[in-house]
């Protein structure tokens, strides 16, 4: 009995060490996207582009998806 907990005890330590540098990895994959999106600049533009490019087994791409906004309309003035 005493050398069946010992094992698990053992198993239980090394399982433990094992999420605790899962978890540290994650962390720091989590810190790095952090820094990421805090360094992305603004589209000079301001608009939104979002394309879906399909390359075909011949090689040529198409275009399946576009998505654009519009530009922001000019306010109606009062009459």
């Amino acid at each position: 009995m005493g050398d069946q907990m010992g094992e698990l005890q053992d198993m239980f330590k090394k399982f433990m060490g094992q999420q605790m540098q899962t978890n540290q990895n994650l962390q720091n994959v989590v810190n790095k996207l952090e820094v990421q999106v805090g360094q992305m600049e603004v589209n000079p533009r301001h608009q939104e582009h979002a394309k879906a490019v399909h390359i075909l087994r011949s090689g040529k791409k198409k275009l399946i998806i576009k998505l654009e906004m519009p530009m922001k309309s000019k306010k109606r003035e009062k009459t």
